[in-house]
């Protein structure tokens, strides 16, 4: 967040004169990235949560007549499935 956040007050509605704090804006943060399941130092998903979120393993799909697939479903924070799939070069 920009400086300016905790300097400057707020200039009018009703919190005017009001300045953010920067110890509440912190632990907020935290509390927040605690219930999401991320890292509070990086603000990144922890990997047991990424671990959480892929539903099924990555399964090699051998195909004779092209080259395998690597398939790995997953769903994001919406819920919303995400397929990943990476194809090998054929050899």
């Amino acid at each position: 967040m920009p400086e300016r956040f905790f300097t400057e007050p707020i200039p009018e509605g009703p919190d005017k004169g009001a300045v953010l704090s920067r110890k509440e804006v912190e632990d907020t943060l935290d509390e927040y990235y605690e219930l999401r399941g991320w890292d509070k130092a990086t603000g990144l998903p922890t990997l047991k949560k990424l671990n959480d979120r892929f539903l099924t393993p990555p399964k090699v799909v051998n195909r004779p007549e092209s080259a395998p697939v690597c398939l790995c479903y997953a769903q994001d924070p919406e819920g919303n499935w995400l397929e990943f799939k990476e194809v090998f070069s054929k050899t």
